[in-house]
């Protein structure tokens, strides 16, 4: 059965991208699986092709320029320490940050076959951070559909 999991944060003011995956990742997140960064390119024009390499923190700050540029989304793969657990991470132009909760979800079960995505610990460790760092937060949205 398929599943689909988001966060929604409106903030409210604008904040630099490379501000947002600063937080998150001095906060326990991580950009690396392996070594390597999984990213939305430029002039993706929104078709979510996602590539994976090694990228240095420098040709991470240009693509978010030239993406910023260009009015593009920026996409990029976070997973939490050192587990499996993560997702997308998408940050919009209008002060929009969406976290697809999509890799080896932590859940809440409630009997062998029907569990919830645990969003008190998600809320912990993605909402939180922005709130101890002072980025104040408009609007806190999850979706999910199963």
């Amino acid at each position: 059965m398929s599943q689909t999991h988001w966060i929604e944060l409106k903030l409210v003011n604008s904040v630099e991208a490379l501000e947002i995956v600063s937080v998150l990742i001095n906060h326990g997140w991580s950009l690396m699986d392996k070594g390597m960064v999984t990213f939305l390119p430029v002039e993706d024009q929104n078709n979510f092709q996602w590539e994976t390499r090694e990228m240095s923190i420098s040709e991470l700050k240009e693509l978010f320029e030239k993406k910023i540029k260009l009015g593009e989304t920026i996409g990029l793969e976070i997973n939490w320490k050192d587990s499996q657990i993560g997702g997308e991470l998408l940050i919009k132009e209008n002060n929009q940050i969406l976290f697809s909760i999509s890799k080896n979800r932590r859940t809440i079960s409630y009997s062998p076959e029907f569990s919830f995505v645990d969003l008190n610990w998600y809320f912990l460790v993605f909402v939180s951070p922005f709130i101890q760092e002072r980025i104040k937060i408009e609007a806190v949205k999850y979706e999910g559909v199963f």
